[in-house]
């Protein structure tokens, strides 16, 4: 109680924070939710506050107290300035809020709703550059764009709302360059999946309203404007001329690298975008963060700058006025991203708080900076940024202070530097779990070195930019030692990272596990305290373990293995994955791939973050139907990503580009690749078997699809339910099938070409006579799947239909007798 009193902005954040998770997932207005809440505690401060000022006057009138001489005026004084400051603050805070009230009505998002459409189709957009176009994985550029006009099907309209453009990396646009942009508009995928990340929570900062991708550097065109100039341009221009004084000055041969790595570790990887090869070192050795610009950059100029005062003996209002824009400045550089933000707001108030000589509480000063934050850009609370990076500083300043007396036999830097790493690392454990599927073991110990050695490089890289703006000469002598420190550490990072178990794979934990174990590590903290053990009775403590104990067995109950098989068919758009789990715990994986996004991004968006929130780690089988992309061009990423024992094909070849990727991971991984044929069997372990029905030799030939037609078909059979799996099987391979003689009687029947009109043949339904019937397809989808002739062919045949479009991700639970049917929306 005495947190929530003293220190109301920290109250605060925590109640607005709340207030955004609750206006997030039940879409309430956001003052409806705060303002009663902050009413609330603004009447219990005033009671909580006249109790405090009864204490302190019974204190006084104690015989001998010391407390005599405080006049009970000043008392009431801060008390009254202290709810004041708290109604100002609030009141502020829903001013602010009305502007979070909805998407404004000539937003590009609107039109898109309008339309019902996943897509504008053939439009232009006009508007200009608003972000440092950055370069991408796949030879990509991605920028941002503000929309000002929208020109569609001949008509113009002034529009409002960003768009994220991603084209090719050889088409030259910069910050503030006019543009006309053809294309198609879409919409920001929402979350169909379990475990998928939201596409926004990768995304720029604030509110986007559709993507845009480019293919040809011929759908733009620059118009004739000038670039425009504003603050945000300013400071692109900065980090350009910084990276470039890096490149100048780095002496060969690696002198593009060593920029490159000294501009993120100075201002972070925003401003200087690296290779992923070149970040996995980082992110297995647990030391990803010198790459974010944060508390630690901010802490260095700050300190080398009261350094400097100190010997110029400049006063308090020279210093402050002096500190500020150039920690705004570096903010501004470093691309204001929420950690950067965070660090930022917390120096202004701690070089505040050493102008007018008074001590500064951490803990106000970061409720401060989460409130400012939040009330920005509300949407920032759910990146990931934000969270790590107000998660470290929590563990820093509530972990590391009560770890430091146990370590008293270290040396006390060493002590220090220990219980300041293992503080961070604790309290992001669960984020990294969560959101990435690992945690690094090496990260507790690779801290105690990079870290330092980080912070020189940031110290020796701020004075190679003042000395280089004055003499490039002084900035290549600095950048000799800089270039030996910089690719020793990335070779002391690639030491850490190359460890035996550097990394392990966790199963991302549900909201309730990482409750308890915030709830067993804050219990666990305060035990470490002394005075904590004397103020807290063991009966509270009991209460906090009981709650994490509740925690632990809903999880524990919600993991739990049953004698059951799932079949989940996982929403990819216009395409298909389809994950099968037997109760014996094998596991495999028939395609994966989509049509409306390439390969590499719908397997880390979609299938991979799936597969890890389900806790698979392996693979028994991967089976691919048919190569075409729309079933395949994801499954290259899962091969390089998750053990497979093997991977099973029909043996035909399309000569799709991901398929001869797949045989080259298989070559240089030495997974089998074998070719199966009809009356194949894959045994699944507890009575839970796959019978091959097709292809069968010689393959069909002469069709609209060859490669649909000979598509492996799998009945997989678990006592008294069946699910009969068809790939993109058409009306010439149904009627081969019928004419097999096989007992096509199933439980399930997944149709076939995502409900083309050439599929799914009233004969080839009375053969199987489903109960369910599941299409997996893509929204809007281009080709008008589901076809509604197809659709009522199913209807007219009994089954219930499923659709991944309309449901998200389909999951069929048996247990050889009994089913059910779940789905995500």
């Amino acid at each position: 109680m005495n947190l929530l009193f003293h220190r109301p902005l920290l109250t605060l954040s925590l109640i607005y924070a709340t207030c955004i998770a609750v206006h997030e997932r039940w879409s309430v207005a956001l003052n409806l939710v705060f303002a009663p809440l902050a009413a609330a505690y603004l009447i219990w401060l005033h009671c909580a506050d006249g109790r405090e000022r009864r204490i302190c006057t019974d204190e006084t009138t104690k015989p001998g107290s010391q407390s005599a001489e405080v006049p009970q005026e000043e008392i009431g004084s801060v008390a009254r300035r202290r709810i004041y400051g708290v109604l100002l603050v609030c009141v502020a805070l829903v001013l602010v809020n009305l502007r979070h009230r909805g998407t404004p009505v000539g937003d590009i998002h609107t039109f898109l709703a309008n339309e019902g459409a996943e897509r504008l189709r053939e439009c232009t957009i006009i508007g200009r550059v608003v972000s440092d176009p950055a370069e991408v994985e796949d030879d990509d550029l991605r920028f941002l764009l503000e929309s000002e006009r929208l020109i569609h099907h001949h008509d113009a309209t002034r529009v409002t709302g960003r768009l994220l453009v991603t084209s090719p990396r050889t088409l030259a646009v910069r910050y503030g360059d006019r543009l006309h942009v053809d294309g198609d508009v879409r919409r920001i995928p929402d979350v169909t999946n379990p475990g998928e990340i939201p596409a926004a929570r990768f995304l720029p900062r604030g509110r986007l309203s559709g993507r845009m991708f480019i293919k040809d550097v011929r759908q733009v065109s620059i118009t004739g404007e000038p670039p425009r100039v504003d603050i945000g341009g300013f400071g692109v221009a900065l980090r350009h001329w910084t990276l470039q004084l890096y490149k100048r000055t780095m002496p060969p041969p690696y002198a593009d690298l060593a920029a490159k790595l000294m501009c993120s570790i100075v201002y972070g990887i925003s401003a200087s975008p690296l290779p992923e090869v070149i970040q996995e070192p980082f992110r297995r050795a647990g030391v990803m963060h010198v790459l974010v610009a944060s508390g630690t950059q901010v802490s260095l100029i700050v300190l080398m700058l009261l350094f400097l005062f100190r010997g110029l003996r400049l006063n308090g209002v020279v210093q402050a006025s002096i500190l500020v824009p150039i920690v705004l400045l570096y903010a501004m550089v470093a691309g204001s991203h929420p950690s950067i933000l965070r660090a930022a707001v917390m120096g202004i108030i701690v070089v505040f708080a050493l102008w007018n000589r008074r001590d500064c509480d951490h803990w106000t000063t970061l409720g401060a900076a989460a409130l400012g934050i939040l009330a920005i850009n509300p949407d920032d609370l759910f990146s990931i940024g934000f969270q790590l990076s107000f998660a470290a500083v929590i563990g820093l300043m509530a972990m590391s202070p009560r770890l430091v007396p146990h370590l008293s036999a270290a040396p006390h830097w060493l002590a220090l530097t220990t219980a300041y790493t293992v503080g961070a690392q604790l309290m992001v454990l669960p984020l990294l779990a969560h959101y990435f599927g690992y945690f690094s073991l090496v990260g507790f110990v690779s801290n105690l070195v990079i870290v330092p050695w980080a912070g020189v490089l940031v110290a020796t890289g701020l004075a190679t930019c003042m000395v280089g703006a004055v003499s490039p000469f002084l900035a290549e002598a600095a950048n000799v030692f800089n270039a030996h420190v910089v690719f020793g550490l990335f070779n002391a990072t690639n030491f850490f990272a190359r460890a035996p178990h550097a990394t392990i794979d966790i199963v991302p934990p549900p909201g309730e596990a990482m409750l308890a174990y915030y709830v067993l590590l804050f219990v666990g903290a305060g035990l470490l305290d002394e005075d904590f053990r004397r103020r807290w009775r063991w009966e509270r403590v009991l209460v906090y373990l009981a709650v994490a104990g509740a925690c632990v067995a809903v999880f524990l109950s919600q993991r739990s293995f049953r004698d059951e098989m799932t079949v989940t068919f996982v929403d990819m758009g216009q395409g298909e994955a389809i994950v099968v789990r037997s109760p014996s715990g094998r596991i495999v994986l028939i395609d994966g791939g989509s049509a409306n996004y390439r390969g590499r991004d719908v397997a880390q968006r979609v299938l991979l973050p799936y597969l890890l929130s389900a806790g698979v780690r392996r693979l028994d089988a991967v089976v691919i139907s048919h190569p075409h992309d729309d079933h395949i061009n994801a499954l290259p990423t899962v091969l390089r990503e998750l053990p497979v024992s093997a991977v099973l094909t029909g043996g035909l070849d399309g000569g799709a580009a991901a398929m001869e990727e797949i045989t080259k991971i298989c070559r240089q991984r030495r997974i089998p690749l074998q070719p199966l044929s009809r009356r194949a069997q894959l045994d699944l372990g507890r009575g839970v078997k796959a019978y091959m029905l097709l292809p069968m030799s010689p393959p069909l030939q002469g069709t609209e699809s060859d490669l649909n037609n000979n598509s492996i078909v799998l009945k997989l059979c678990y006592g008294k339910t069946s699910l009969l799996l068809t790939g993109d099987l058409e009306n010439e391979g149904e009627k081969r099938l019928l004419k097999c003689g096989d007992n096509l009687k199933s439980t399930l029947l997944k149709v076939g070409h995502q409900g083309a009109a050439t599929s799914t043949s009233t004969a080839f339904l009375r053969a199987v006579h489903p109960d369910v019937a599941v299409i997996s397809v893509g929204a809007t989808n281009s080709f008008g799947h589901p076809r509604p002739e197809t659709v009522q062919r199913i209807r007219d045949s009994g089954a219930q239909i499923y659709r991944t479009d309309v449901d998200g991700a389909i999951t069929f639970r048996t247990n050889g007798t009994s089913y059910n049917v779940e789905t995500f929306k």
